[in-house]
């Protein structure tokens, strides 16, 4: 029999969720499931989205975003990341999450991968911490290939889709210039040109 944690004594949670930036990236080969194999250098930035996680008493998930526009219901990223946390734990589906929508949208800097992996981490604060890192790794792993990336929120070499991490010491501070034209990329990303 599973027993429900009772709630911690703080029911609400607001975290910042960083961009990323890829400084390098190469595309080393295409997997039968459509994913890319790649090597890439990435890199947390100041520009956020800030997220705000309530529990709630009513059973089930509400979404609300402002700022760019992003669906706010089951085709969300960080709906998916509610949805699979409550799979994987079993606790009761009663939340209320903001997002403000800083992140430009399909822009490759990966704002829904943020968002949901602040939705794993502000899950597992909230409650204790029943998953261990390894275990948030593999739900944000079925997420989407940058969500692990952004549990640990550190520059990184990463290898595989994206989700095999090596953390980069002595990385530099450097300034970025980040321009985001009008055009947008859907799903697979840039990457979706290659093919």
């Amino acid at each position: 029999m599973k027993t429900v944690p009772k709630f911690v004594a703080r029911s609400v949670r607001r975290t910042k969720t960083p961009a990323k930036l890829n400084i390098r990236l190469k595309v080393t080969g295409r997997r039968l499931d459509g994913y890319h194999e790649l090597v890439s250098v990435m890199v947390p930035i100041t520009l956020c989205d800030l997220l705000e996680v309530r529990l709630t008493r009513r059973r089930g998930i509400e979404l609300s975003c402002t700022g760019y526009q992003v669906p706010q219901d089951e085709n969300n990223l960080v709906y998916k990341a509610a949805r699979s946390y409550f799979s994987k734990t079993g606790f009761p589906k009663g939340v209320f999450i903001r997002i403000t929508k800083n992140i430009p949208v399909a822009a490759g800097m990966g704002g829904g991968s943020s968002d949901a992996a602040a939705t794993l981490l502000s899950f597992n604060e909230m409650w204790e911490s029943p998953l261990s890192m390894e275990g948030l790794h593999d739900l944000a792993a079925g997420l989407g290939a940058d969500v692990p990336f952004f549990l640990y929120g550190r520059p990184s070499l990463a290898r595989g889709i994206g989700d095999i991490l090596e953390p980069l010491q002595n990385w530099p501070e450097l300034w970025y210039v980040v321009i985001t034209p009008t055009l947008r990329f859907r799903r697979l990303g840039f990457t979706g040109i290659l093919n």
